[in-house]
């Protein structure tokens, strides 16, 4: 933003602001972290298949600044989802250069992939070196799993899924309810109210759905999700 604030975060502001966090519009780091995913995965996409030079300069500069938003949000998930994105490419540009062969093939899409990855890892070391909070949650990572208490990972995030699978057995039908994570540590005997914290959300979409929808609920929405990459799949492949 160089420095023009233009709207304060809804949720953590002072955390954002300290920070100078991206969040877009969604008033949060976590949730544009996500988004920010799908744009990185588009610009690079784009800039593989795109044969036009002039675009290919442009989509290259948007795939360094969309990932550049993606690395300031410092959400840690974001690191996950862009990594997948360049392994996901990896398998996509196979599936291309199968299909086209001769015809549609382009011999420079390998070094396209390569300069992409390059763009990347030139954003990366730029961030390093120019934000002290991208250092700090590496250090963070590194300290995490090098801790004996696996409770702390991601931010304690295994300590809310280990208290949110705990309560299925005796929910497993219906959840716990619509928007009551809460309730996994309620009712949990071991959590001591006053001493250990609680979260109302379960930071993982098929841990939440589970825990508060009950397993039928998970099933279905695993089905729609498995549907929906199939589908996509076929009709890729299909695709000339």
């Amino acid at each position: 933003s160089l420095g023009i604030w233009m709207m304060e975060a809804q949720f953590d502001a002072k955390a954002h602001a300290a920070s100078n966090l991206t969040f877009g519009l969604t008033q949060h780091q976590n949730f544009y972290a996500g988004l920010s995913v799908m744009f990185v995965g588009a610009c690079f996409g784009s800039f593989l298949f795109c044969r036009n030079r002039k675009m290919n300069i442009i989509l290259g500069c948007l795939l360094a600044f969309t990932f550049y938003g993606s690395l300031r949000t410092s959400a840690r998930i974001a690191w996950v989802g862009n990594a997948t994105t360049v392994i996901f490419f990896l398998i996509a540009i196979q599936i291309v250069q199968s299909k086209a062969k001769e015809k549609f093939g382009d011999p420079k899409i390998w070094k396209k992939y390569v300069a992409g990855v390059l763009i990347m890892l030139m954003v990366v070391g730029m961030t390093l070196v120019t934000w002290d909070k991208l250092q700090s949650e590496v250090k963070q990572t590194v300290s995490e799993f090098e801790d004996e208490n696996i409770d702390r990972v991601g931010n304690n995030r295994f300590y809310i899924w280990r208290f949110g699978l705990e309560s299925v057995p005796d929910n497993w039908m219906t959840g716990v309810g619509l928007d009551n994570y809460s309730w996994a540590f309620f009712s949990n005997s071991r959590f001591v109210k006053g001493k250990m914290f609680y979260q109302d959300k379960g930071h993982n979409e098929y841990i939440h759905t589970l825990v508060t929808q009950g397993i039928p609920a998970l099933i279905n929405y695993l089905a729609l999700l498995v549907f929906a990459a199939i589908t996509a799949v076929k009709n890729i492949v299909k695709m000339e």
